[in-house]
């Protein structure tokens, strides 16, 4: 895979131990931007399979790489995006984090200078 680094991504604290308790959990998990895993295209999807090989490695959050779709990345280029947390009661998502109530998102911040990419 090819890494991207025009397209930073940062994660917010919460996302971070997140993916650190189910990378521990589950080794070999990785993030997909720009796919719900089935029915067409979403913010992120976590998963326990190596991604399609259009995909596009373009970081990693602590041990979790990071693929993405490149054409997520046709959109998301004039943006920094930051890996959050939000509480959600249902979701009807595959994405491995939505059995603990949570699901992860994609915040898009429009930046003149870019933030470097956090490991």
């Amino acid at each position: 895979m090819v890494l991207n680094p025009d397209v930073p991504v940062r994660t917010s604290p919460a996302a971070a131990r997140l993916l650190e308790e189910l990378h521990r959990e589950t080794p070999g998990i990785c993030a997909l931007l720009g796919d719900s895993g089935c029915c067409g295209p979403g913010n992120v999807f976590l998963q326990a399979e190596p991604p399609r090989p259009s995909y596009l490695r373009i970081g990693s959050a602590g041990p979790v790489p990071i693929y993405a779709d490149p054409s997520f990345l046709r959109t998301a280029t004039a943006h920094d995006l930051v890996l959050d947390l939000r509480s959600v009661p249902v979701d009807d998502s595959l994405s491995l984090e939505t059995c603990r109530g949570v699901r992860l998102t994609l915040v898009f911040e429009r930046s003149a200078v870019r933030a470097p990419v956090a490991p």
